[in-house]
């Protein structure tokens, strides 16, 4: 009996289309899903690289007398809870406010904080918008911004609050490190703030940090004698960490607004808050 010779012919795997394409969509699908979240990824981590290198910039051409102007903990650092911070009485460095002007002519101050990434110029104008995703430099879109005062806001008016703006980056930049604020001991680490103007330099005494509805009533423009006071008492009797310093209605309030990501709240906001000093 004859045999026959193998088909030399691939033979056709029955139900292969059936049953094996719908898993190469899949696979398909998943391996896209991870190059374009990988991309997304990267472009983010680019753009906060790019933002962070033009604020070093002009940090290094603005300020003088600052060996480090962004002087901060190392990640495996952690506050000293029974360290005291010694509350400067005078500015920490000079700022070059012609050179600042020159770059962009909106710029108000220079807001500072020892040991943060806060250390950043300051914008006003006529609205709220123009600067959520603009660079100081350029007044390109970005995706951090700049810090901007409200445009109600007027400095050296003492019953009144000066409200700053600023994202809550997720790499730590901008207005991040305010959400910190929750915990007593990184007050300690850092009781206050610098706000130098062309004008006038102040010290910032923060008395409150609180995590608020973005209701217009938490964002006072003005107050009276009496309600200055009782809004003074108020925030600082549900503030996360305790002050020590002077709360007083003789000075300006000022306030650090920036996004939170508590649950519990709709549309939440962080504010620290503080006294503006004025200093020589």
């Amino acid at each position: 009996m004859a045999v026959e010779p193998d088909d030399y012919r691939p033979r056709k795997r029955r139900g292969f289309q059936k049953q094996s394409l719908p898993l190469i969509i899949i696979v398909v699908l998943l391996v896209g899903g991870v190059l374009f979240a990988g991309f997304k990824l990267g472009s983010a981590l680019l753009n906060y690289h790019r933002d962070r290198s033009a604020y070093n910039a002009l940090a290094d051409e603005a300020l003088s007398g600052l060996a480090e102007p962004n002087a901060t903990l190392r990640p495996d650092e952690t506050p000293d809870p029974n360290a005291t911070v010694e509350v400067q009485s005078e500015a920490p460095f000079a700022v070059n406010w012609e050179y600042l002007r020159s770059v962009n002519s909106d710029v108000v101050g220079w807001l500072y904080c020892e040991g943060t990434q806060i250390n950043y110029p300051v914008v006003q104008t006529s609205d709220n918008e123009y600067y959520l995703h603009r660079d100081f430099t350029s007044k390109q879109p970005n995706t951090s911004g700049t810090l901007f005062v409200d445009p109600n806001a007027t400095l050296g008016v003492i019953y009144s609050n000066y409200i700053i703006y600023g994202h809550n980056m997720k790499d730590g930049s901008m207005f991040a490190s305010v959400e910190d604020y929750v915990a007593q001991s990184y007050y300690d680490q850092h009781p206050s703030m610098y706000f130098l103007t062309p004008d006038q330099d102040y010290r910032i005494d923060l008395i409150a940090g609180r995590i608020v509805e973005s209701t217009l009533d938490n964002y006072p423009s003005y107050f009276s004698d009496a309600d200055y006071s009782n809004y003074l008492n108020n925030i600082t009797s549900h503030s996360f960490f305790g002050t020590r310093a002077n709360v007083t209605t003789g000075c300006q309030l000022i306030t650090l607004s920036t996004c939170d990501y508590s649950s519990g709240y709709s549309d939440p906001r962080f504010l620290l808050q503080g006294m503006l000093v004025p200093i020589q």
